[in-house]
């Protein structure tokens, strides 16, 4: 069980921002917050799916292992998303993916059984929760769009003004994730990812000081490089 400051901060998140206090008290025996170091899994591919997460701090990587036993990149889990929600809803659901933390994080965790009770009496907070699992959905379409339609060009300058975008008055960032696993994120191989880092240099279209990346100019990157911005 919880306190009422953690209460406050899961508020802070969607979907968990439209519930009122008694409502979360009312989950609070069926939250934990959990700490789980940098290289550690937090759930892998096939376990029973009973919990689902919302990241606090920290990043998490979603990788799915092929049959012929290579890793693939299929997500990467940021704070403020949540993960795992599907136990919400499927009946005798099973992890689709290996959730392992790249850095150290935080989580609260959330018994699906019982948060899906609460759901069923009240559709209010059901609403809410349907509202950011459809934005979800919508996000992966556009991501699956982006994956076969554009060019790997394309693809890194997209993902260098989103993570800049999210540095509302700091234009500077560093990658939060290692290069390759970037590429692998991005559909490309890290040698591809790493040529076109040394094109956008070239072009003047970023600045690399160290680990430390700089856009000096997001209409100019999205003029070149993004055909619908």
């Amino acid at each position: 069980m919880i306190n009422a400051m953690e209460l406050s901060e899961i508020r802070g998140f969607a979907p968990f921002s439209q519930l009122n206090q008694s409502s979360l008290q009312e989950l609070s025996f069926a939250i934990r917050r959990e700490e789980v170091s940098a290289n550690r899994a937090i759930f892998l591919q096939e376990d029973t799916n009973n919990k689902f997460y919302l990241l606090v701090s920290g990043m998490v990587t979603l990788t799915r292992l092929s049959m012929d036993g290579n890793e693939k990149v299929i997500d990467i889990v940021e704070p403020g998303q949540t993960l795992a929600e599907t136990g919400l809803f499927l009946d005798d659901p099973k992890h689709i993916a290996t959730a392992k933390a790249i850095t150290d994080c935080v989580l609260y965790s959330f018994q699906c059984q019982t948060v899906k009770d609460h759901l069923q009496s009240n559709p209010l907070c059901c609403l809410q929760f349907l509202n950011t699992m459809s934005q979800k959905l919508v996000n992966k379409v556009l991501e699956i769009e982006s994956l076969t339609m554009d060019t790997a060009l394309s693809r890194v300058a997209s993902y260098l003004v989103r993570t800049t975008a999210a540095q509302k008055e700091n234009r500077t960032f560093r990658l939060p994730v290692q290069k390759q696993l970037l590429a692998s994120r991005l559909a490309i191989t890290p040698e591809t990812l790493s040529r076109i880092f040394n094109k956008f240099r070239r072009d003047k279209m970023i600045e690399i000081n160290g680990s430390d990346i700089q856009i000096p100019d997001i209409h100019a990157m999205k003029t070149k490089y993004l055909t619908a911005c």
